[in-house]
């Protein structure tokens, strides 16, 4: 068996190529460090070359907060990387299931499942989750009028070993280590008082493993519970080595403030046998120990 991933080098898709390689799949990555670009010709020539079983679609501007400040450019690669990606399995005809990565930042209600056929229900409030939802129904439309097999997870925020970039967590762990080792004096952060819903990339790489082979269809992939970030933070300063001094930034504040919504997962794909096996206490540990092993 074949798979394609979009996004290979990224945090996710280190994790799912990880995964597949122990499952003995045949990996093609495809990701812009390597100077390959999803809204290129390129995509559709080394999938040409590949003909893969499965493709999974990570490749995004992932960063919600870049996503304000340069709104076109994740709008070209996060609709029209997709789109590229979906024409080319059209006019190669591959005969391949397909997974495109959303988010809950569509914003889905807590529902426990959703057709494919995305209603006028969610409703995004930042320019990212405005990408991944124009995402979906460019798949769905795909899937109705070309019987492509395409099947759409979206996930809550999720974090763990490996994940670097302007993410509060792993902002957290990668300042607490600096402190340690007496390269940083003070912690900084953002509003502590918004609320995350966090999952475990190991976990989620797996839900997507799942999801692809069943029905097309949105499957929510969620921790189903909050936190604040005042407690995550509070928990990783607990496990640190040295006091942490704490003091907000303005330069980190964001533009909007996520609330105590919680989202259920799909319970077509719990019945698919996917559950949670990392507690985000453990992740959070993870994470911190990644970044103290670096």
């Amino acid at each position: 068996m074949r798979a394609f991933i979009t996004g290979s080098e990224g945090f996710v898709g280190k994790h799912l190529t990880e995964l597949l390689e122990k499952e003995g799949m045949e990996v093609t990555g495809f990701d812009l460090v390597n100077g390959q670009d999803v809204t290129t010709n390129m995509l559709k020539e080394e999938l040409a070359k590949c003909r893969p079983n499965y493709i999974f679609h990570l490749a995004a501007v992932t960063s919600v907060a870049d996503s304000f400040t340069n709104p076109l450019g994740c709008m070209a690669t996060n609709i029209g990387g997709s789109v590229n990606l979906l024409e080319a399995v059209r006019e190669l005809d591959l005969t391949c299931n397909v997974l495109l990565a959303s988010s809950t930042e569509v914003y889905t209600p807590a529902i426990d499942d959703t057709p494919l056929d995305v209603g006028s229900s969610v409703q995004p409030r930042t320019p990212y989750g405005v990408s991944k939802l124009a995402m979906e129904q460019m798949g769905a439309i795909y899937a109705g009028s070309h019987k492509i097999h395409v099947v759409v997870t979206r996930t809550n925020n999720h974090t763990g070993p490996g994940q670097d970039g302007p993410f509060a967590l792993t902002s957290f762990a990668r300042q607490i280590v600096s402190i340690e080792r007496g390269k940083q004096d003070v912690l900084e952060h953002g509003d502590l008082s918004s609320y995350k819903s966090y999952l475990d990339v190991r976990d989620v790489v797996r839900a997507y493993r799942l999801a692809i082979d069943l029905e097309p269809f949105i499957y929510n992939v969620t921790s189903e519970e909050t936190h604040s970030m005042k407690e995550l933070l509070d928990y990783l300063v607990l496990q640190a080595r040295d006091p942490i001094i704490r003091s907000q930034s303005t330069a980190l504040m964001r533009l909007y403030k996520s609330d105590k919504t919680i989202y259920k997962t799909s319970s077509k794909l719990k019945d698919a046998g996917w559950v949670r096996e990392y507690n985000l206490k453990r992740t959070l540990n993870d994470v911190l120990e990644y970044w103290r092993a670096r």
